[in-house]
């Protein structure tokens, strides 16, 4: 099929048989996830179950958003290929809360993030299968992508605006009869049949007319493109004069706002964003003058600059804490980030005059690499629950974590079935039978119902045996006992993870302090306060950090006293942190009182 076909197609738009077939699909959609949303209530064998819900969930909208004509035999092949994929993708989700979950305690993201990342994928996909229609055979050009990623995230807003309005005006209309006494339309419109049927009837609609309107969705994507060019030009600017000022202020500032990794993946991925979407189509006719965008192709030049940081700095806390999904994802996203800018930044140092060509076949290539992967990581093959336990037991066995450190319930509470594995290969192996104490906590670790609340391994009545449970800053002080008792109360996970987390004295100018706080709490932390009043013990308030510098595992290691500051707040500063105590009104009301 020739270009100029192509072109036509995007503003013929879908013909009747094919919105009545998605109206179809839509109502056949909401049946059978209504159907499974009942077998939930039945004791149902949960492979089959999210077998069943990843079909239904999500191979649908890959024929919302990339169908083009109802009688098209690619459709029959992608089915044919996604459904089969993503009945054993929810198969294995399954699988992780059925049979191979006994004894441990699945959290809910499990659901959360299968569901996010294998509907950015089947989001990504259907942009291809609307290429492969378009053009009758695999011919993926970067425009004709961009301008169906627009269309489809423009039919979701729509949808979701539609919807919302009808049900608004289904509210109003069962609020009319209430009014008079007739609640046969509240009734029904609470009904989950009518519930289910309903929606789909009503986002089916809506999508068959705004597919219909492909000439709207094109002016609307123009709009948003030259809309992006505007925001394009400071974020350029932004990456440039951070780069540059990089030799003058050091990487130390960097590390100290605590949120290093984060701060600069994020304003990479809004430059890559913004480039891709807003210059990169038409780079010669983009309207900007020639030293705008020189700038501009100089700020993605030196994007990987920004991407090394943010890898080092991601770095260090693997380093630090080993593998957990959070990395994970976040090195993903990195390695998303990293192969765009790279990719961008060799083709226009390389090949400047023909740079916006070969860019744009990079986008086509990544754009299948970031959906694979997407898909990969939901399997067996690459689930990062695995490569996370793993990692977890390996720095407990190759003692990169001290035994009494190392948070066994995690590997229950937040890696399912492959985390209880690892705690069974540790109960079984050597480690175990060398560390008599740490054999204990995995037992009792894998004994416990909940996997968040095994007894602790001390007696609470002993108050040197509490103390000792606890990293004491400075370490050559005494903790009274009545703070050792206070900080079991306000925290007793603590005595299940001894020495994770820290009592601190501090000394102000007029009382002195100690606070309970997790040793390696990032650089978010927080914990209680206790102070001296009228000769006891008592709670004061909570110490909350205000701002912590991103450090190395050897830091954990730090003894250092904090020191008070001056001024109107009761604040103090460590190497690592600032810490405020947030007094409670029972204190301020003493306080008062004793004045």
């Amino acid at each position: 099929m020739s270009e100029h076909a192509a072109v036509i197609d995007h503003g013929v738009g879908l013909d009747r048989p094919t919105r009545y077939a998605l109206i179809a699909l839509a109502l056949a959609q909401a049946l059978a996830l209504y159907a499974l949303a009942r077998a939930s209530d039945a004791n149902v064998d949960l492979r089959w179950l999210y077998g069943g819900c990843a079909l239904a969930g999500l191979l649908p909208p890959l024929f919302y958003l990339g169908c083009n004509r109802l009688y098209d035999w690619r459709n029959l092949v992608a089915a044919l290929l996604a459904g089969p994929l993503l009945f054993a993708l929810g198969w294995h989700l399954g699988w992780l809360y059925g049979p191979a979950a006994a004894g441990s305690n699945p959290p809910d993201d499990f659901i959360f993030s299968f569901a996010a990342s294998m509907g950015v994928a089947v989001f990504v996909l259907a942009s291809y299968l609307r290429a492969w229609s378009a053009y009758r055979r695999p011919v993926f050009r970067y425009p004709e992508l961009l301008l169906y990623t627009h269309e489809q995230l423009f039919s979701i807003v729509l949808v979701v605006v539609f919807s919302g309005i009808a049900w608004a005006l289904l509210a109003l209309w069962a609020a009319l009869f209430d009014a008079i006494g007739i609640r046969l339309f509240s009734w029904l419109f609470q009904q989950p049949l009518f519930v289910w049927l309903c929606h789909g009837l009503i986002a089916g609609i809506a999508l068959a007319v705004i597919r219909s309107q492909p000439r709207l969705i094109a002016t609307l994507s123009a709009m948003s493109r030259a809309l992006l060019r505007v925001l394009l030009v400071p974020v350029a600017t932004a990456i440039l004069l951070f780069v540059l000022a990089l030799p003058w202020v050091g990487l130390e500032p960097i590390w100290d706002t605590g949120q290093a990794a984060s701060l600069m993946m994020a304003l990479s991925l809004v430059l890559l964003a913004l480039f891709a979407t807003a210059f990169l189509p038409d780079a010669s006719d983009s309207g900007y003058p020639r030293p705008v965008r020189a700038l501009i192709w100089l700020a993605v030049v030196i994007l990987p600059i920004n991407v090394a940081l943010a890898a080092w700095a991601l770095g260090l806390r693997i380093d630090q804490h080993g593998l957990s999904v959070d990395r994970l994802w976040a090195a993903i996203m990195l390695a998303f980030i990293a192969a765009y800018a790279l990719g961008y930044a060799l083709v226009i140092l390389c090949s400047p005059t023909k740079a916006s060509a070969r860019l744009q076949r990079i986008n086509v290539v990544l754009g299948l690499v970031v959906a694979g992967t997407l898909i990969l990581v939901n399997t067996p093959l690459a689930d990062l629950r695995a490569l996370s336990a793993h990692d977890q037991a390996q720095r407990l066995l190759q003692s990169r974590i001290a035994p009494e450190r190392f948070d066994y319930a995690y590997l229950r509470r937040e890696l399912g079935p492959y985390g209880m594995a690892e705690l069974k290969r540790l109960r079984d192996s050597d480690f175990a039978a060398e560390h008599p104490a740490a054999a204990q906590r995995i037992a009792r670790v894998m004994k416990s119902p909940t996997a968040a609340d095994p007894e602790p391994l001390l007696d609470t009545r002993d108050p040197e045996a509490v103390a000792a449970a606890f990293d004491i800053v400075p370490s050559d002080v005494r903790v009274p006992e009545q703070v050792a008792k206070l900080a079991v109360q306000a925290s007793p996970r603590c005595l299940r993870s001894p020495r994770q987390c820290r009592l601190v004295q501090a000394v102000h100018a007029d009382m002195t302090f100690w606070w309970e706080i997790t040793r390696s709490g990032g650089n978010n932390r927080y914990g209680t306060a206790f102070a001296e009043i009228d000769g006891r013990w008592r709670s004061v308030g909570s110490v909350v950090s205000r701002g912590c510098r991103d450090k190395p595992a050897s830091a954990d290691d730090d003894h250092t006293a904090p020191r008070a500051l001056g001024g109107p707040f009761v604040a103090f500063v460590d190497d690592h942190c600032i810490y405020v105590i947030d007094p409670s009104a029972d204190f301020l009301t003493r306080r008062g009182a004793l004045r």
